[in-house]
């Protein structure tokens, strides 16, 4: 049987929890998320290139040998899953290049069957092609950033490819076109900033440091 002394304490406890519920609390935030730091691998472009032709494994390979990389590219003893897929997707002929050096759609169902094949040989569950294509988009991310090379998963075919020249080069004509009336409206506003001899550079260097791209008059 409860004391008053009790009874009291209890009431009291509550109320401060209520109160607690009710308050306002201001957390830290930032104007922007985070970026992972993922480091850079400085490789020549050249060597790069002829790794890829002669190595399936070439860019799963590369990785293996930057222990910079290590956190992400192994999850206990295993591949971790991006890098698992990508695995696989060069053992299936991601890297591959025909006689006019177009490389190939991998079949995400072709890539996901193996995966499982591996994780169920282990007494493991298997995972959904979604899982895959995610695990892909990772593994895209982290060859960008290392390598600055193009590995595009495509959900409308649930395939994935390496972009050879000539989609590299369909690609800057689609953007350029896109971009370009709104390249020309920046140009005409620098050309009326200039008359006024109005300051743009801080913009200019904001946009540089946010892009990489460097806007100005051709002359």
């Amino acid at each position: 049987m409860r004391t008053l002394r009790t009874f009291c304490i209890g009431v009291t406890l509550r109320g401060v929890r209520a109160s607690s519920a009710l308050m306002t609390i201001s957390l830290p935030t930032r104007e922007k998320p985070a970026k992972a730091d993922f480091p850079r691998i400085e490789k020549d472009p050249f060597e790069v290139v002829e790794l890829i032709k002669s190595d399936e494994h070439a860019l799963t390979n590369i990785f293996l040998e930057s222990s910079a990389w290590a956190p992400w590219v192994w999850k206990g003893s295993d591949l971790a899953a991006p890098l698992r897929a990508l695995f696989i997707a060069e053992s299936l002929g991601l890297l591959h290049q025909d006689e006019s050096q177009r490389t190939k759609d991998v079949p995400i169902t072709d890539i996901t069957a193996a995966v499982n094949r591996w994780l169920m040989d282990r007494g493991q569950n298997p995972v959904a092609e979604t899982t895959i294509y995610a695990n892909l988009k990772t593994a895209a991310m982290y060859v960008h950033t290392a390598l600055g090379l193009s590995i595009v998963p495509i959900k409308k075919t649930m395939t994935v490819r390496l972009t050879d020249q000539k989609q590299n080069t369909a690609n800057l004509e689609k953007y350029f076109a896109v971009a370009e009336k709104q390249l020309i409206k920046i140009l005409d506003e620098l050309k009326v900033a200039k008359s006024h001899n109005w300051e743009t550079q801080h913009i200019l260097d904001r946009v540089a440091s946010d892009t990489g791209l460097r806007i100005g008059p051709a002359n």
